[in-house]
């Protein structure tokens, strides 16, 4: 069994242009070629979209679940939804509401992966997608063999899920709310549209720090810290939004870079 590979620079798989080397990437089709790839290679890091990913400036394998292949599909009974960890949320969310089935429009535009957004509980506006999780499937990185789970809602928290970090999701189970389709699509067409009009200019991987509270937002602390305009090279702390750091330059840039940065942001953020 080969499990596919190809050279990329990492800088192509991460959202802010990071990452100066080169990545030998495998892309397991099925959960065999899965543990194939991490028994060949226990330490390498797993990818999802590249949303909350900083490349590296040295070559280096990575392994990331691709679309064609059963991380990519999507099967349905009723009001739920079983969906590969490799398929983009807002793929989902659309394809959901055009079958009548949704209630997380607000989750539209997150630029992760299910894998990836489960794994975080990502949220937005009230609403987060662990209140959907049913029942997980994925891999333990630690015995190289298939997981299951499922968990209770008092079980997810605020950004953080109950799912071990030594788990890696290669399914989800969701049960959603049947809707009207034509509503729940222009409802996904204007969180969409409210979120372009609010992301701040250049490449980024979104909000840096979690907010210490949901009444606390942590962009305003950081910007009373004085943060807008930190920047080393081409990366530096938005004067759009202090809580994102961005690549006005949009080009491939050296990983050390962002990480200085981030380095330093992270100090000023500790005396908040």
């Amino acid at each position: 069994m080969n499990v596919h590979t190809q050279s990329v620079q990492w800088a192509s798989l991460s959202i802010i242009h990071a990452g100066l080397g080169n990545c030998r990437l495998a892309l397991p089709e099925t959960m065999a070629e899965l543990q194939q790839a991490v028994e060949e290679h226990p330490d390498a890091p797993i990818l999802g979209n590249g949303s909350n990913l900083i490349g590296m400036d040295s070559d280096s394998y990575a392994i990331r679940l691709p679309l064609h292949g059963e991380f990519g599909v999507i099967s349905q009974n009723g009001n739920l939804f079983t969906v590969g960890a490799a398929i983009p949320l807002t793929f989902f969310l659309r394809r959901a509401a055009e079958l009548g089935y949704g209630g997380y429009a607000q989750l539209a535009g997150i630029p992760g992966t299910i894998g990836g957004v489960v794994k975080m509980n990502a949220g937005a506006l009230g609403k987060e997608i662990g209140s959907a999780v049913r029942k997980l499937k994925g891999l333990n990185l630690k015995t190289n063999s298939p997981w299951e789970a499922e968990y209770a809602l008092s079980e997810w928290h605020y950004r953080t899920s109950p799912i071990p970090s030594d788990i890696i999701i290669t399914s989800v189970t969701f049960e959603l709310l049947s809707v009207n389709a034509t509503q729940e699509l222009q409802e996904i067409t204007q969180e969409l549209q409210r979120r372009k009009r609010v992301t701040p200019e250049g490449a980024s991987c979104g909000s840096v720090f979690r907010n210490p509270s949901p009444d606390i937002p942590a962009g305003k602390l950081l910007e009373e810290a004085h943060c807008k305009g930190l920047a080393v090279g081409p990366f530096s702390v938005s004067m759009q939004h202090a809580n994102w750091i961005v690549n006005l330059s949009r080009t491939t840039c050296a990983a050390s870079q962002c990480l200085q940065l981030l380095k330093q942001f992270t100090q000023t953020a500790i005396f908040l």
